[in-house]
């Protein structure tokens, strides 16, 4: 839903805990993406959901993106790892690239993309 402040509401804060992530397809300067919303260290983080290395999607081959200790995103294709905090990647081959970060707003229990490259489907 999209409000006159161009929010589109994403979810209840408490609807993403702690090391989860949620997949949302967006409008994203006008074309269908799907993004990644996740929470991480208390704090609610979101990138469209592409990976630098092949331009594939990160949950491609499966929908588990934290690795098993919950500090680095995983792409599923190659297992390339990002920092959760700013979508910079830590794995050698693509040193230096970063996800494409989406702004977020939390609030009155409330996640909203505050971006103006999205809009509603």
């Amino acid at each position: 839903m999209l409000t006159s402040d161009r929010e589109v509401f994403v979810c209840h804060s408490h609807q993403l805990r702690e090391g989860e992530t949620l997949l949302i397809d967006i409008r994203f300067n006008g074309l269908l993406e799907s993004s990644v919303v996740l929470r991480y260290q208390e704090r609610a983080y979101a990138y469209l959901n592409r990976c630098v290395h092949m331009n594939k999607r990160l949950d491609c081959e499966h929908t588990q993106l934290f690795d098993r200790e919950i500090n680095l995103l995983r792409c599923s294709m190659h297992g390339l790892v990002f920092d959760p905090t700013n979508g910079d990647c830590v794995s050698e081959i693509c040193e230096g690239k970063r996800l494409c970060a989406l702004k977020l707003v939390e609030s009155d229990d409330r996640i909203r993309f505050r971006d103006k490259r999205i809009s509603t489907l």
